[in-house]
């Protein structure tokens, strides 16, 4: 099992998910482990933390919408955990993007996989409030990169591109992030690409304090955010994550809604749509898969839809199978 989740042949979404399921379990351990021992001002245990990556990216290179779609449907007692390994998938589909070289590349995944560790020093019911934050509070929370950093450099050998993105994933492009308030070219490529991961993943995701927004949502969001990203770095994310990411619920033109299970190379507005709904007689349809980047395929996308409009409470399933919701 060790050689075969390391190993990298593309794959489809469906042939990955079961593979992506385990390396999921298996870096949520670590991850556990990990970061209970931070809390306790223990040694960070690297080794198990490169590893980790390793599983990670090869998972992500095989076919990345299944790791970073099921870390996606986390539950908020596990947040924290799940969040850094989604960090950790996205930062090395970024990179792979930007066609960084596979060094970089590890480099930005144990970036992600750390770089909220500093929270582990965060009280818990500050950490875990199930409500805004009081200035107070924010500032303590404010001080997680500093923290984490400090961690990283304590337990040593960890490379310099993971202490930036712990150092400075909130840092945003004009000046207005923390710890330091830097801006502009001061900001490495490494820490821009943790800022877009790093909010992507916790505007999808349901929290103590909210319930997350849709894939295809969030990156709409994420462009009206001005000043806080690289405009390049988020173009190149729009390109891993496409116009209408894994999950995202969708009407056509004929009438059907289908969820995004996969996406088309190089084709962002062209996904492979799992159709189980006709909207006109509320009813549901058999499950079929249509590929819109094949020319013979007569419909077309409309655009993203709210499930709640429609009631339909349990999309994931068509793309996600049977498997386990985290």
């Amino acid at each position: 099992m060790l050689n075969l989740l390391i190993k990298s042949p593309v794959s489809t979404l469906s042939d990955e998910l079961d593979l992506a399921a385990i390396v999921m379990d298996r870096s949520i351990e670590t991850i556990v482990k990990i970061f209970d021992e931070a809390r306790k001002g223990g040694v960070i245990n690297l080794e198990a933390a490169v590893f980790t990556v390793k599983e990670i990216t090869a998972s992500v290179l095989r076919n990345p919408g299944a790791l970073i779609g099921i870390a996606r449907i986390k539950t908020k007692d596990n947040y924290t955990h799940i969040h850094s390994i989604a960090v950790s998938a996205m930062m090395i589909s970024l990179a792979k993007q930007l066609k960084l070289s596979d060094e970089e590349c590890s480099g930005c995944g144990l970036g992600g996989l750390l770089h909220d560790i500093g929270k582990m020093a965060i009280p818990s019911d500050i950490l875990n409030k199930p409500c805004k934050l009081t200035d107070a509070e924010f500032d303590v929370m404010r001080n997680h990169p500093m923290v984490g950093y400090k961690m990283l450099l304590e337990g040593g050998k960890v490379c310099e591109i993971a202490l930036d993105v712990c150092l400075n994933h909130h840092e945003k492009i004009d000046g207005s992030g923390y710890p330091n308030h830097l801006s502009g070219s001061a900001i490495s490529q490494y820490a821009r690409m943790g800022m877009v991961c790093d909010i992507y993943d916790a505007i999808t995701s349901n929290r103590s304090y909210s319930d997350g927004w849709c894939p295809s949502e969030s990156l709409r969001q994420l462009a009206e955010m001005k000043g806080y990203f690289d405009p390049d770095i988020f173009q190149s994310f729009v390109k891993c994550m496409g116009i209408y990411p894994v999950g995202t619920l969708v009407r056509l033109k004929s009438g059907r809604l289908g969820v995004v299970v996969e996406q088309s190379l190089g084709k962002l507005l062209l996904p492979k749509v799992k159709v189980f709904y006709y909207i006109h007689s509320h009813s549901y349809l058999i499950p079929k898969i249509l590929d819109f980047s094949d020319p013979k395929n007569a419909d077309s996308i409309v655009g993203r839809v709210n499930p709640a409009k429609w009631k339909l409470n349990d999309i994931d399933r068509y793309w996600l199978g049977d498997r386990l919701i985290l």
